[in-house]
């Protein structure tokens, strides 16, 4: 029985800092990423919606190059998806983390509004990219 395990990097837009931000996952069936309103429901509804990000796509590289030793290999490598969507459309805002013993400093993507689960590739597919492909194209 196969794992269907792989790391994803998930690229958002934010108009608010006119930068990127980067959120690393280890996931199981990353098809299903590749539907934006699966997505929205995976990060408002998994982890209490809260979610380290980067800003910086070497240092997502390097996160993701970590969890994939940590996870041992994943089955299908590193992926990643351009959303092509702002955080904020989708009611995303960084905030101090909540947790109990974190640094002071941390902060966390929170996805506010709780989405229902969904899959129905209405809104069109996203591309999923392997690792190869991000360095030919970027």
């Amino acid at each position: 029985m196969s794992k269907d395990d792989s790391i994803l990097i998930i690229k958002f837009k934010t108009k608010k800092i006119d930068k990127y931000i980067y959120i690393v996952l280890y996931v199981q069936a990353i098809e299903n990423f590749t539907d934006i309103d699966w997505t929205k429901w995976y990060l408002s509804n998994v982890n209490m919606a809260l979610w380290n990000f980067t800003k910086n796509f070497k240092k997502s590289l390097k996160i993701a190059k970590k969890m994939y030793i940590k996870c041992y290999k994943p089955e299908y490598g590193i992926k990643f998806i351009n959303t092509n969507v702002d955080f904020q459309e989708i009611d995303g805002t960084i905030v101090d983390s909540p947790l109990v013993g974190s640094p002071k400093n941390i902060k966390l993507i929170h996805f506010r509004t709780k989405y229902p689960k969904v899959c129905s590739n209405e809104n069109g597919q996203l591309e999923i990219k392997n690792l190869e492909e991000i360095f030919i194209y970027k």
